[in-house]
């Protein structure tokens, strides 16, 4: 499988080789904010693709480096929803399942990852 962070580099990726899978971010901003992921989930099932959503647990973007380093989550991106956010946390995975994901990766800290197993 691949890995993108474009649907345009993932279709390239998809024409030049057979790939099985193609792991993407599906999140609910990423789509209602920009319709990022729309394109993959129309056409993952022509291609004969599994999906693999990543970063759905994602809330926002930092604030700024100090919103960053306050946060206990210096390896992360973007700002995961909080441990006490359970609800909103189903919520974004359910979004991304619903965005045409076969699979969900789980972020890689423990407490995202723990909750999402």
């Amino acid at each position: 499988g691949i890995t993108a962070h474009s649907e345009q580099a993932a279709f390239k990726c998809l024409e030049l080789y057979d790939f099985d899978t193609v792991m993407f971010p599906l999140n609910y901003q990423l789509d209602l904010g920009q319709g990022i992921g729309r394109a993959l989930q129309a056409r993952k099932a022509d291609m004969g693709v599994g999906l693999l959503g990543m970063k759905s647990l994602i809330e926002r973007a930092w604030k700024d480096d100090a919103d960053h380093r306050a946060s206990g989550y210096p390896k992360s991106w973007c700002k995961p929803f909080g441990t006490d956010e359970a609800d909103l946390r189903l919520a974004a995975m359910k979004y991304a399942v619903s965005m045409g994901a076969d699979v969900l990766v789980s972020p890689g800290n423990e407490e995202c990852f723990r909750f999402m197993v």
